[in-house]
């Protein structure tokens, strides 16, 4: 009788401990989740910043310093992108939107400094504001979602 008495809180003990066990590998992916997230934070307010510089550069026209910002920013989208799994299908939207963008002024770009047409500044710095705009956004969306766990 002691026995069947032990191996039933042996068994309860161990039932106890996997619950205990599966909880803490909830709350430490949560965790996880956040630090992607406020990392994705960090990551979108530099390229937010990038993107003033490259607003800077195409007033000035000074096309021969954009194709490395260009690329460097694109990385920097490309890497929160994938570094961030538990982003929003809308969010992922954006930046490779935003990527794209990019992707276009800087074939713009090349072919003015091979010789080709100045293009538009103000056109091109309208597209930059309204990235800036959209990322700042995903911005605010991520904060909230990192402080909605808390609550």
């Amino acid at each position: 009788m002691v026995t069947l008495v032990g191996f039933g809180i042996a068994i309860h003990q161990i039932r106890a401990t996997k619950t205990a066990s599966e909880q803490a590998k909830e709350v430490a992916e949560g965790v996880r989740n956040q630090i992607l997230q406020m990392n994705a934070v960090r990551g979108l307010d530099a390229a937010i910043k990038a993107f003033e510089i490259i607003r800077k550069l195409h007033r000035a026209e000074s096309w021969d310093a954009l194709p490395e910002l260009y690329t460097s920013l694109k990385h920097e989208l490309i890497a929160i992108k994938v570094r961030t799994p538990n982003m929003s299908d809308a969010h992922r939207t954006q930046l490779q939107n935003a990527i794209q963008q990019i992707s276009n002024m800087e074939k713009q770009v090349e072919g003015t400094i091979g010789g080709g047409s100045t293009p538009e500044v103000d056109r091109m710095n309208n597209v930059v504001s309204r990235q800036m705009d959209r990322l700042g956004q995903v911005i605010v969306e991520l904060q909230i979602a990192i402080e909605r766990p808390r609550q």
